[in-house]
């Protein structure tokens, strides 16, 4: 089965990583999706998650959309095929919020061409963080 990019996929769906865990989401109980809604907390400083079978199919897309909590800055890469700059799709900057607890919605553009997201890739998600601290993501997908 394959993961629909264009659908919202929740960040702790990945196939290998390093220097992230998984954490329960901190939000009130009225605004919880699911008794065990988790996220993703990056841990080091250029910590990675990948996923197998992103089907970008025919669709074109031209941004991202990250659901993330955090209080450092932190930069979001990603990445079809292997982690290298020719391979880099697009980015999203995750600033400060005003908690770990407070999620906003951070964007970013597409930085490739239509033709290249074409069919079924691996993709690859690093955190470039300027220091240790925490980030909380929750969620993403392309639009």
């Amino acid at each position: 089965m394959c993961v629909n990019p264009f659908e919202e996929t929740k960040a702790v769906t990945f196939v290998w990583g390093e220097g992230v865990s998984t954490e329960p989401k901190k939000i009130m109980p009225e605004n919880k999706k699911s008794e065990m809604d988790m996220s993703l907390c990056v841990m080091e400083k250029k910590g990675w998650i990948g996923l197998s079978g992103v089907d970008f199919s025919a669709k074109g897309c031209k941004n991202i959309v990250v659901n993330a909590a955090s209080d450092i800055d932190c930069e979001l890469r990603f990445y079809i095929g292997k982690v290298s700059s020719e391979n880099m799709i697009g980015k999203v900057d995750v600033t400060k919020t005003d908690s770990v607890d407070n999620y906003s919605v951070f964007r970013g553009d597409i930085s490739v061409g239509e033709d290249i997201l074409k069919g079924v890739h691996d993709l690859f998600i690093t955190f470039d963080c300027e220091e240790c601290g925490n980030s909380m993501i929750d969620s993403w997908m392309f639009e």
